[in-house]
């Protein structure tokens, strides 16, 4: 776990990483340090629901996790 830790710690300091990997380490890190979901979701502006899916997706697969999207999630092409 402390190895996720300092991951997790390194990440969310960057200056150049993608926003949504910076946020999702903060949601992480506030967990672990004994916020509740509720608490986390209030001081970083996000939902609670927001807050769950990272918890569950996190101590499903890990770390390397929040680094993916999962498929479908975003604006769909347009066709010209």
């Amino acid at each position: 776990m402390r190895e996720a830790r300092d991951t997790l710690e390194r990440w969310a300091r960057q200056r150049t990483a993608e926003y949504r990997i910076v946020r999702r380490s903060r949601i992480l890190l506030l967990l672990v340090d004994g916020m509740s979901a509720r608490e986390v979701a209030r001081v970083l502006l996000t939902t609670r629901h927001t807050v769950d899916l990272w918890r569950r997706r996190f101590e499903a697969e890990g770390v390397e996790s929040i680094l993916k999207d999962r498929p479908g999630r975003g604006r769909r092409r347009r066709s010209v």
